[in-house]
């Protein structure tokens, strides 16, 4: 059991899927997984993320020079957005073999 809200959750895990599955190559996996220390992860084997970028990954309408796909930006500023009202800490980090891997760290209910 974490403590958050079902808006904040379903906000934070469609954006990152959506953007997984957006960036990973077709025919690739993406993982997730929730362990029951709170720790969200979700990893996919795409383009990744230099890290001189991630510093705007949260930022309204922000668009990396590496994606080509259509959006508006607005993705992971909804999940930065989410990360604070629950109280949250999240990261991105390189995946294993290429791609990128966010991981949160959501509270749990003591």
């Amino acid at each position: 059991m974490v403590l958050a809200t079902e808006e904040a959750l379903t906000e934070i895990t469609r954006n990152l899927v959506e953007n997984a599955i957006g960036h990973a190559p077709a025919g690739s996996e993406v993982t997730i997984m929730l362990a029951r220390n709170g720790n969200l992860s979700i990893a996919d084997h795409g383009p990744g993320i230099p890290e001189v970028d991630q510093v705007h990954l949260f930022e309204r309408f922000w668009r990396g020079p590496w994606t080509s796909r259509p959006g508006s930006g607005l993705g992971l500023a909804i999940v930065g957005e989410a990360y604070q009202r629950i109280g949250v800490t999240a990261q991105c980090l390189s995946t294993s073999g290429g791609g990128a891997t966010f991981k949160v760290r959501l509270e749990t209910a003591s």
